[in-house]
């Protein structure tokens, strides 16, 4: 063999070694910091990851926790024009049905994150790339399975409501806001510029803008609020489906309650209570339900599923929000359940979830106030629960509304129009105008 020959075999050898490493790093995370550190293996690795189909995202170890999905998100092409879409449930779940998984890897296999200034943030928002807004401030931690994740396990991101995921200097970056102290952060991501706009190539601009982009007019107005050009809002109705469509002796069940070992009490109110020496369960007729341990937590039918002694903020999600669909969201209708608070200390084995319904991706306020479920957790059980059930549906006429970029300019300094559905209780909800 000439020598010719031989160094050209060996150069392939070389560049087999180094496309297999890619490779198993791609498949493993075991080589992630390397990725990470070196831009052409991160280029290579965003690549491959670019010829994997959509679908195998879902098949991959990253896994996201379907109760906090985004209630606005904006794509932006590489000309920097935004398709937004907002005020529409199904459309809503639909993208975020396609790009969780995409998500899913970010926040696995990015690295640590560092502080940046606003103007690069900006600059990523009118980036090729995906802006997320989950309405509520949510620690990330509590979104994503993993362990090994430097992004949720960092404090920088204990409560985040925004994230971008964007192109900047031939690198795809994770940018996200720290609402408790309003620092922004980016982290490197292991995803190729490709990946990236293959998930986005289908989406067209409809004018949407932020409104730091939109001049003097909206100076004043929280520089992040996403603001459309149009703004439709449904006619929706809602009813108490309580006893009509949920039965008392389906929501002990839920509860994990043998109706034998106990005492029972009705009212002529049509309320119903159960008591037992470890906790009380109450039913109102208004449609509102109440859970509380009286004894120890440990006495608590309701545990939490946890791989270890203490349970991560995944699995505390995951089991508040397998007992809310089984309960309010069983018959909630058309509405959707959403992650709207989530204050939780591990080390303290305490803490507080807070789910609320949502319409079409708009959210509702009840008059009286009250949330849809409120989760109260002490070591590995839920200790406290209280439940509101109501049973929405959308209707297929229109509402007169101001459209959002004239109640922008009305609103406080600094903050963003927030469009809601009133559910005073007697049938209609009113949709309205509100800020934060």
């Amino acid at each position: 063999m000439s020598k010719r020959c031989i160094e050209a075999v060996k150069t392939l050898i070389i560049a087999l070694l180094m496309f297999s490493a890619v490779f198993l790093a791609v498949k493993s995370e075991l080589y992630n910091g390397l990725i990470l550190s070196v831009p052409a293996l991160s280029q290579i690795a965003g690549e491959l990851s670019a010829s994997r189909k959509t679908a195998s995202y879902a098949e991959g170890r990253p896994v996201i926790s379907s109760a906090a999905v985004p209630v606005y998100v904006v794509v932006t092409s590489k000309y920097g024009d935004h398709c937004a879409i907002k005020y529409d449930g199904s459309a809503l779940n639909a993208f975020y049905g396609r790009i969780s998984g995409l998500l899913g890897e970010v926040l696995t296999l990015s690295s640590k994150p560092e502080e940046v200034g606003e103007e690069e943030w900006r600059l990523a928002l009118s980036s090729v790339g995906l802006f997320l807004d989950f309405d509520n401030p949510l620690p990330l931690s509590s979104v994503i399975k993993s362990g090994d994740s430097k992004i949720s396990g960092d404090r920088a991101a204990n409560s985040v409501r925004r994230l971008c995921i964007a192109s900047y200097q031939n690198r795809v970056y994770l940018y996200f806001i720290n609402e408790s102290d309003k620092i922004i952060y980016r982290a490197l991501t292991t995803v190729g510029q490709t990946t990236l706009a293959a998930y986005l190539s289908e989406y067209l601009p409809n004018g949407a803008n932020f409104a730091f982009e939109m001049g003097q007019s909206y100076k004043d107005v929280d520089p992040y609020a996403v603001l459309m050009k149009t703004t439709k809002v449904f006619s929706a109705s809602a009813v108490n489906p309580l006893y009509d469509k949920i039965t008392k002796e389906k929501i002990l069940e839920q509860f994990g309650i043998n109706s034998l070992l106990g005492w029972q009490y009705y009212e002529s109110s049509g309320s119903f209570s159960f008591v037992t020496e470890q906790y009380t369960l109450r039913i109102n007729s208004d449609g509102s339900v109440s859970y509380r341990v009286t004894g120890s937590a440990s006495t608590s039918l309701l545990k939490i599923k946890s791989a270890g002694p203490v349970p991560a903020d995944y699995e505390v999600l995951e089991s508040a929000r397998n007992l809310v669909l089984a309960t309010v969201g069983s018959v909630c209708g058309s509405a959707s359940l959403q992650l709207t608070g989530f204050e939780y200390e591990a080390d303290k084995k305490s803490g507080t979830l807070t789910f609320d319904y949502y319409v079409n991706g708009i959210p509702v306020k009840t008059s009286p106030y009250r949330h849809a479920a409120t989760i109260g957790i002490v070591g590995s059980r839920i200790t406290s629960v209280q439940l509101f059930f109501r049973n929405y549906t959308l209707l297929e006429s229109l509402e007169k509304v101001m459209p959002e970029r004239q109640a922008a300019v009305l609103v406080s300094p600094y903050k963003e129009p927030a469009l809601l559905y009133l559910d005073d209780g007697k049938g209609r909800l009113e949709p309205s105008w509100t800020e934060k």
